[in-house]
């Protein structure tokens, strides 16, 4: 048998520097997107090696059908990597996610709790909480204008301050 396809080796390849379930699982992921999910759950089956773990798969369930409360329970089963930063990172963007739903959806109250009790809570900056709650109240701004109010314009804090200012009308550049 050749040595880079050894059945007990925990590295394969002709230099042995590819860890072998991480190789199995690259085959099984590419054998579905292949469209070809039996032959990946025989080689799933057969290796021992499954390509993703059950809550990695509940977890991703979750998010792409916009179950945001299961999704945030299942985020500490899942682990973080050592290294990838700000442990924080996803359920912020979970939690960013879920409000902005709720805004597009016209549930004020839902939005405004979970600014307010879930994303308040973890410690982010004026600007970004500004600008989440600029989100919240562009759609009652645009209402407003219709209804013959305008010049309500919603500063969401995301323009950066400039070093020169600009000449105001009727002011002649400087040289």
């Amino acid at each position: 048998m050749d040595e880079g396809l050894d059945q007990d080796a925990e590295y394969v390849g002709d230099n042995g520097m590819i860890l072998r379930s991480e190789y199995v699982r690259l085959i099984e992921q590419a054998l579905h997107c292949l469209g070809y999910p039996s032959v990946a759950e025989q080689l799933e089956k057969e290796s021992g090696i499954v390509m993703q773990p059950t809550v990695a798969t509940e977890f991703r369930s979750a998010v792409l059908e916009g179950r945001w409360d299961e999704a945030l329970s299942l985020l500490p089963q899942l682990g973080s990597q050592p290294g990838s930063g700000d442990a924080s990172a996803p359920r912020f963007l979970l939690l960013r996610r879920k409000y902005l739903e709720a805004v597009a959806a016209g549930d004020t109250a839902g939005a405004l709790h979970c600014l307010r009790h879930s994303l308040q809570p973890l410690d982010l900056s004026a600007r970004t909480l500004h600008g989440l709650a600029s989100q919240l109240l562009a759609p009652l701004a645009s209402k407003q204008s219709e209804g013959g109010r305008e010049g309500m314009a919603v500063d969401d804090g995301d323009e950066e301050p400039r070093g020169g200012e600009e000449p105001r009308g009727g002011e002649e550049p400087r040289n």
